[in-house]
């Protein structure tokens, strides 16, 4: 019986001796939903991570969709979809819609106001959308995102809507309407061709979270009162339960449906007899351990615990628990001539070559403790005395939190520089690093900004520039500074470090702040633009935009690149083979030449962008360090740590080793 199968589940959820399945990474944040996707389990978390778990192929898929919350999430009741909604910061919030097989967005639309509750129509032709751009209530194309019809329906907060087969009638229930004067709540019934109120019944009010069930027959939830099951038809009360209230999780069950509290990690399984009164057939007292966050339901019952596991139950009846050990992240990654330096979220900084191919003969990575640094700086191709190119595998390892920890020049080796860089952190903490030929340009989080000779031990050209964001070198006598916008200032200054001239550039009628500036490094093709982003103010909508800004004296006006609407102050601009490439707002990275060519996916996503000759390499949220071939964008190996081994893919092949 489905109790007695039920009750083995939740008794045995905290118990040691059940059998585990290892799939790999897992939600590193509150998990937000869980739904049945078929023959899988879906859950979405606060870190924009989806995570496909398929206990029949005992194997979970993990996929980042937003870099934001991810709010709330459906599933096309017909289609291999899922709309999500999520939290991106004030006043912006989007609806999404992706393919969950292929990982593919189809549309995303911005709403002003938060989107309190989200469903599909029963057959999966529209999505239900409640607080969408301020609207009580929005009905949307599921395929394109416009709005195809407002019902008229009185103000109110919705918590639960649904359609019948046919699409042709929905039942809404307001928790609180706008007689706000009682604390009742009302269901009503709209026809969608005429998006017009055609029923109106008074119902309990304050009901959170509520759920629809038997063939929409029924609603059940919680409020002051306690359970509480509701005649859909009229809104009356059929039955109550006072002693069964809050912190409650409600999952629809075909004629039935399941409550768990995790105040008393109590879990009741319910029928409604012909009489309409709620029958408990059993009552659970499950073990002290992780809370359950959600519940989900189809011939298998799946729990989501908050240390983000999922516990499974298979046909035949054996409970899987399908936990996971998490990635150690990479947090920080530079690259030289022939190595990549980096830094993980344990402090551990070691070195890997810059053709990944080499991984794959080598077992053992040495790795060295650096506590307080959390940042690194390339050391490019140096001249020597004759001119000739030194190449070097030379990395600044500095810190932007305080000023305890000076810079400190790293070789690939492990071993330290002699040469001190201690002069380059004074009052403030170090805001960017970078360097260009025997140049090292610094910026402080006061606006300071120096300009000193490698191998001298002291400061040269100074500047300060209130508001200084970001500073990067144009060429051996010019520096580009971002700043925000005060008393009319332009939010890029061009300052000739040699002369001390100054020649601001606009970008842009509304902008806000210059907020990132990339010239390519010395020893690659240097285009013949540099590469800024600004934030942008118009008709009270941010956006992020990149330019192409000119370096000659006189040149055009900066060209618009890429816009974003939203604020992202965390993008990544790199160039390779002449072209930039970017990653903004988390839509993935592209190569933007004469055709926009998006980048190969992995599963996190992309948070830094380094161009090289030959790859353009990608640190992705996930930790995962990617080589990209850097005209189409394909992926061509991932790099990942987990504790004292690391696992590097190419394709289907996998290599790995471990750390020393």
């Amino acid at each position: 019986m489905i109790k007695r199968f039920i009750y083995c589940i939740l008794l045995a959820l905290f118990s040691s001796s059940l059998p585990a399945l290892d799939t790999g990474n897992g939600h590193r944040a509150a998990i937000t939903s869980l739904i049945s996707g078929g023959n899988s389990f879906i859950s979405s978390a606060e870190d924009g991570f989806i995570e496909i778990w398929n206990p029949a192929e005992k194997n979970a898929r993990r996929f980042q969709l937003t870099p934001y919350k991810i709010q709330m999430m459906i599933k096309n009741p017909s289609k291999e979809e899922l709309c999500i909604v999520e939290a991106a910061g004030i006043d912006d919030y989007r609806l999404s819609v992706w393919n969950y097989i292929s990982m593919e967005k189809i549309f995303s639309v911005n709403s002003k106001e938060p989107v309190n509750y989200i469903n599909y129509s029963a057959g999966g032709s529209f999505i239900i959308a409640a607080g969408f751009d301020g609207k009580h209530l929005a009905l949307l194309d599921s395929v394109t995102g416009e709005i195809k019809t407002v019902p008229d329906i009185p103000a109110g907060f919705v918590t639960l809507a649904a359609t019948g087969r046919a699409e042709r009638n929905m039942l809404i229930y307001q928790m609180e309407h706008e007689d706000f004067s009682q604390p009742e709540g009302q269901i009503l019934y709209v026809d969608i061709n005429s998006a017009s109120v055609t029923g109106c019944f008074q119902a309990p009010g304050s009901i959170l979270k509520p759920i629809i069930f038997g063939n929409n027959r029924f609603i059940a939830g919680i409020n002051w009162e306690g359970l509480l099951l509701v005649d859909a038809s009229s809104g009356a009360v059929l039955d109550c339960i006072e002693e069964l209230k809050n912190s409650a999780l409600l999952c629809s069950a075909g004629e039935g449906f399941f409550y768990f509290n995790n105040d008393k990690n109590e879990l009741y399984e319910f029928s409604v007899d012909s009489a309409g009164i709620m029958e408990i057939h059993n009552e659970y007292n499950i073990p002290p351990g992780n809370p359950v966050k959600s519940i989900a339901f189809n011939e298998n019952a799946a729990l989501a615990a908050s240390n983000g596991n999922i516990y499974l139950i298979d046909k035949s009846g054996k409970i899987i628990v399908m936990e996971h050990e998490h990635q150690t992240h990479i947090t920080e990654i530079a690259v030289s001539d022939s190595s990549i330096a980096v830094l993980t979220e344990q402090s551990n900084m070691f070195f890997l070559p810059l053709d990944y191919r080499l991984l794959e003969r080598t077992r053992n990575i040495t790795t060295k403790i650096k506590n307080g640094y959390n940042k690194i700086t390339a050391i490019p191709v140096l001249p020597d005395n004759s001119g000739r190119a030194q190449r070097l595998n030379k990395f600044i390892l500095w810190q932007n939190a305080n000023i305890r920890y000076f810079p400190e020049i790293v070789n690939s080796d492990h071993s330290i520089d002699e040469y001190k860089l201690n002069f380059l952190l004074e009052r403030y903490p170090i805001r960017s690093i970078s360097m260009m030929d025997k140049m090292i340009l610094v910026l402080d989080n006061a606006g300071n900004v120096s300009v000193s000779s490698y191998g001298n031990a002291k400061k040269g050209f100074s500047f300060s520039s209130v508001g200084a964001i970001d500073a990067a070198f144009i060429d051996s006598q010019r520096i580009i500074i971002c700043r925000s916008v005060m008393r009319g200032n332009s939010p890029f200054l061009i300052v000739n470090h040699k002369t001390g001239e100054t020649v601001p550039v606009a970008a842009g009628a509304r902008a806000q702040a210059g907020i990132m500036a990339y010239t390519a490094p010395a020893g690659h093709i240097v285009p013949s633009e540099i590469y800024a982003a600004a934030v942008e103010r118009d008709n009270e909508i941010t956006k992020t935009a990149v330019y192409a800004v000119s370096a000659a004296p006189g040149g055009e006006a900066p060209r618009k690149i890429l816009e974003y609407p939203g604020e992202d102050i965390l993008l990544s601009i790199t160039h390779s083979k002449g072209n930039p490439a970017i990653v903004c707002g988390g839509q993935g990275a592209a190569i933007y030449s004469e055709e926009t060519v998006n980048f190969e996916r992995s599963p996190g996503l992309p948070v830094r962008l380094i161009g090289c000759e030959e790859y353009i390499i990608s640190l992705d949220s996930e930790g995962s360090i990617c080589w990209h071939e850097n005209t189409s964008g394909k992926l061509l190996a991932v790099f990942k740590t987990y504790g004292n081994r690391w696992i590097l893919r190419t394709g289907a092949r996998e290599v790995s080793g471990g750390f020393s």
